[in-house]
C-alpha cells in the first residue's frame, strides 16, 4: 500500500508544477506568424564565410548542424610594438621568457 503522506506530496508537487506551466503559458504571447518577429534571417540569406556553415550551403548534409558559427580567430594589433608582447617587437615572446 502506498504510503499516504508521500501520494499527498506528489499530488501537491505536480499540481504546483501544472500551475507554475500554465503560469508562464499566459504570460508568453504566441506568434504564429514569420512577419510579426522584429527581425528574421533565412538560412538561405547566411553567408558563405570562413567559419560559418549552414546546412543551405554547398555540400552540406541535410543531417548536419542546421547552423554552426566559429570564433574568428583576429591577431592582436597594436599601435606600436611592444617589446616581449608582440611579434612586430623583432623577439618572439618566448625569447623574453
Amino acid at each position: 500500500m502506498a504510503d499516504p503522506v508521500q501520494t499527498d506530496l506528489t499530488r501537491r508537487a505536480r499540481n504546483l508544477v501544472e500551475f507554475l506551466t500554465r503560469l508562464v503559458q499566459m504570460r508568453t504571447a504566441i506568434t504564429r506568424d514569420v512577419a510579426d518577429y522584429e527581425d528574421v534571417v533565412w538560412f538561405a540569406d547566411v553567408p558563405e564565410l570562413a567559419g560559418s556553415h549552414c546546412v543551405t550551403h554547398p555540400g552540406r548534409a541535410a543531417d548536419s548542424e542546421w547552423l554552426a558559427l566559429e570564433r574568428p580567430r583576429i591577431p592582436a594589433r597594436t599601435p606600436w610594438p611592444v617589446p616581449g608582447w608582440t611579434a612586430r617587437s623583432g623577439r618572439s615572446t618566448q625569447e623574453s621568457r
